[in-house]
Order: structure tokens, then sequence, then C-alpha cells
């Protein structure tokens, strides 16, 4: 959903005229504010090799519960990927989610040969400017 930076205004105006009179009706439309219109949103990046070709994806939300949620996924699908390709005693991987933060990252790939087969899957928080 696209919102104009003038309906982004219009809310603000609004939101500093109800300060005056009604605390709770300016928290309301400050959250609505700052779902519209985040301050941070969080960037997740997969870049892998796949016997040699490689690939890339990037996605962009909101929110670092949305972000996660994708990230455990595209997680999840690696790992079943990386299963097929060679047996458990060949892989090796890591992960470190720090929520408080809003940022995670994720890495798998093969012991012996980390350019043939390997993904690496980041969550990284930016500012909105």
């Amino acid at each position: 959903m696209r919102i104009a930076k003038k309906d982004i205004e219009r809310l603000t105006y609004v939101e500093n005229a109800l300060s005056k009179r009604d605390d709770h009706l300016a928290k309301v439309v400050h959250n609505v504010l700052h779902e519209l219109n985040p301050e941070f949103v969080y960037v997740i990046q997969e870049e892998g090799n796949w016997d040699y070709e490689s690939t890339h994806h990037t996605e962009v939300y909101a929110s670092f519960g949305d972000a996660l949620n994708s990230y455990k996924n595209l997680t999840r699908v690696a790992r079943s990927d990386m299963h097929e390709w060679i047996s458990d005693d060949q892989i090796s991987e890591s992960e470190q989610i720090d929520e408080e933060a809003g940022t995670a990252s994720f890495e798998i790939h093969e012991d012996v040969n980390f350019t043939r087969l390997h993904d690496i899957i980041t969550i990284t928080k930016k500012e909105v400017i």
C-alpha cells in the first residue's frame, strides 16, 4: 500500500492537534502513522551458490516479526535443499538471531567446498530516511 507524503503530513497534524485534547487518540494516530511510515525497515538478503550457480534474493518488511517469519521459511528451505545435495556429515551451519537489535544471520555450506554449495541469509535493520 502506498501512502502519499501529503497524507502522512495530514495525519501528523491530526496527531499534534489531538495531543492537546485527547492523549489516547493521539497515541492511536501515532501508531497508525508509525505503521504507514516506519522509521525502520528490515531487509532480508539471501546469497547462495548451488553447484557453482549463484543465487540472490532480497525482501523488505516494515516489521521484524514479518521479516523473521520469512527468514525462518527461507532457512527451512535452505536446509532442505542442502540435504538434497549432500549428506548430513558434510554440512556445516550457524545461526544467530538478535530480536532486540532486529538482526539475524544464517549460513549453511558444504564443509569441504564452500564455493560449490552455500547459502547465507541475513536480516538487517535499516533506517528509513
